[in-house]
């Protein structure tokens, strides 16, 4: 959806319909890079459930839900702690530690080091993702706010 304008949005609700039929739920992702999607989003919660989700700032904004009039539910996914990190790899270790536990943990503290607690990345065990993350937040959504 990156290359279309509000005025196309029509296009993508008729391709919802076309291709699911007449459904109860819609939902956008990253909907807020498209200038001037509000009033087509307000128009189609009169009649459907929307949800929206984003990765930036833009649609945090208070001014957003008050032009919405709807209901607004923040979600803010944070990386996971190294002790979350732990518990998600399957380590529940209890004191006191031996040689080879201590060798271990530090070799988790490593990788924590390296890919971050980002949920997706350790899912899928991708440095990859770890660096688009990066990417987006260092280049798109600072240079948005700019």
């Amino acid at each position: 959806m990156r290359n279309l304008k509000s005025d196309d949005l029509h296009i993508v609700e008729q391709a919802i319909y076309e291709l699911y039929g007449n459904v109860d739920y819609i939902l956008f992702d990253e909907i807020q890079n498209i200038q001037g999607w509000e009033p087509f989003v307000s128009r189609l919660r009169k009649t459907k459930r929307i949800i929206l989700t984003g990765s930036n700032s833009k649609l945090l904004s208070g001014e957003l839900a008050t032009s919405l009039t709807g209901r607004r539910v923040d979600f803010t996914l944070f990386p996971f702690s190294f002790k979350e990190f732990l518990r998600f790899k399957g380590v529940n270790y209890s004191e006191p530690l031996t040689t080879r536990e201590r060798a271990e943990i530090k070799n988790y503290l490593r990788e924590y080091m390296s890919i971050g607690g980002f949920p997706e990345a350790l899912l899928l065990n991708s440095r990859q993702i770890v660096n688009s993350i990066y990417n987006d937040i260092l280049f798109k959504d600072c240079n948005a706010s700019t």
